[in-house]
């Protein structure tokens, strides 16, 4: 049985994408809940991203190859990663600040986290943002 299909549109050498990109939370697996390493977001598929993050030697861009051994983490252990598309016209730097925010407030990062400093931003979220929010914090 084949796998789900993928369809996506090119028009004038740019990909279209109908989301405003993605949030997403880099956990390690097995250890509990203090486990989300990194929070990020991206305008790319989180797959691409992800192995942006793991393989290009900038640091810049290859940011968990980059940060997360430093931070004492291990990447021969498991990871998982869990993703939302950000509906179109959505913020999606504000619900990463969000996201990180919720995880931190809720004790969810891990001794090894590697990503930005969590803080409390003022804005108030759309209710699709929050959606957005609220699945990632939930995500196991």
């Amino acid at each position: 049985m084949p796998g789900p299909l993928v369809t996506f549109s090119v028009q004038d050498g740019e990909i279209v994408s109908p989301a405003a990109g993605w949030v997403y939370v880099w956990r390690e697996t097995g250890v509990g809940d203090r486990s989300v390493i990194y929070v990020g977001a991206t305008a790319l598929h989180p797959v691409a991203r992800a192995e942006k993050h793991l393989r290009d030697p900038d640091p810049l861009v290859g940011r968990i190859r980059a940060r997360f051994a430093a931070a004492g983490g291990d990447l021969a252990r498991p990871l998982t990663v869990h993703a939302v598309a950000v509906a179109s016209g959505g913020r999606r730097a504000l619900v990463k600040a969000m996201v990180a925010w919720r995880v931190s407030a809720s004790g969810l990062l891990s001794p090894h986290y590697c990503g930005d400093p969590p803080a409390l931003l003022a804005e108030t979220l759309s209710p699709d943002e929050e959606a957005c929010v609220r699945a990632l914090v939930a995500s196991r």
